[in-house]
């Protein structure tokens, strides 16, 4: 059942509506916005770990940025009995402030409509070249979000100047996290987008040998 739902978003598109109702009745976890807090403290665990191994920070907070970009980095994490791989980078704006980017799978969390969801209002906004997103109400959704929230103020090195946002797309299976501090012109993004699992791209990987050079 996993691999099929998997194989289905991978190719794009809503879940057709009877593969969705039957979910609802199976796997009515995959609906709980607590997916998307488990799957952040997934990617945490696996960051924890690779500073021990370290010995040093995966990327320096906020204060101790001291390069204006700093290249995006890979760091594989285990969730759901699969390796997925997160993307991270630091990026300075124009303006001088640093945005620090968290791009996480969000494969095992599945999407209810938006009309089932505590927004903001019915306006839809567009970002990431799509439309259809609007503004969940993070106030009904605390205990999810506390984790990632808790992240944002260690990371900028705050708590009372944080300000935060998170976006929703159903139609394209997205949810972004952001938590801003005005004061000290910082970021954090956290996004979930739909990703292949580490251990289903190995399948693909093939040795190829390329024909003699052309004289």
């Amino acid at each position: 059942m996993y691999k099929h739902l998997l194989d289905h978003r991978i190719r794009g598109g809503v879940l057709p509506n009877g593969l969705r109702e039957l979910l609802k009745e199976t796997q009515p976890e995959r609906f709980d916005l607590k997916k998307i807090a488990q799957i952040f403290d997934a990617w945490y665990t696996a960051f924890q770990k690779k500073e021990t191994e370290l010995k040093k920070p995966w990327f320096p907070v906020a204060a101790n940025v001291v390069s204006a970009n700093r290249q995006r980095d890979y760091l594989e994490y285990h969730y759901d009995n699969l390796t997925w791989r997160a993307d991270d980078w630091i990026q300075c704006r124009r303006d001088g402030g640093l945005v620090l980017n968290i791009k996480l799978a969000n494969d095992g969390f599945l999407y209810k409509s938006r009309d089932q969801m505590e927004t903001l209002g019915d306006e839809l906004i567009s970002q990431h070249q799509c439309g259809g997103w609007v503004l969940l109400d993070i106030t009904k959704y605390l205990e999810h979000f506390e984790g990632l929230m808790r992240f944002a103020e260690w990371w900028t090195g705050t708590s009372s100047t944080l300000k935060y946002i998170v976006l929703y797309n159903y139609s394209h299976d997205r949810l972004d996290f952001k938590a801003f501090d005005d004061e000290h012109d910082t970021q954090v993004t956290i996004t979930y987008e739909r990703f292949q699992p580490v251990s289903e791209l190995k399948d693909y990987w093939r040795k190829i040998a390329l024909p003699p050079k052309k004289a």
